[in-house]
């Protein structure tokens, strides 16, 4: 393959990356300009909602759109199955999983 062929089908096959994909800008960043208080912006966690675990969340779903008997029992039966499920996964299944993710990405 020569030159004009390899430029040839960059140019009829554009670079196509994951969604998850993300390249930092270094062209144009001076390391001497950067404050703690840029990193830190940079670098700082989210701040969790008032559903900060997958639990609370799924209770707070259940409130929202059932009678509080009826949302009660459907959180606990959710739960339930959840923990039935991730009990009875084996490190395979957990790898298995991850792979399918990570592909899907």
């Amino acid at each position: 393959m020569d030159e004009a062929e390899f430029q040839r089908l960059l140019a009829a096959f554009p670079i196509v990356r994951r969604r998850n994909y993300c390249r930092v800008q270094w062209k144009n960043t001076k390391p001497q300009s950067v404050t703690s208080e840029d990193a830190t912006a940079i670098t700082a966690l989210p701040v969790l909602s008032e559903y900060s675990t997958f639990e609370k969340a799924l209770e707070g779903y259940f409130k929202t759109y059932f009678r509080a008997q009826e949302a009660k029992e459907a959180y606990r039966c959710t739960k339930q199955a959840i923990d039935d499920f991730v009990s009875s996964l084996n490190i395979e299944d957990i790898n298995h999983m991850c792979d399918q993710l990570i592909r899907d990405t």
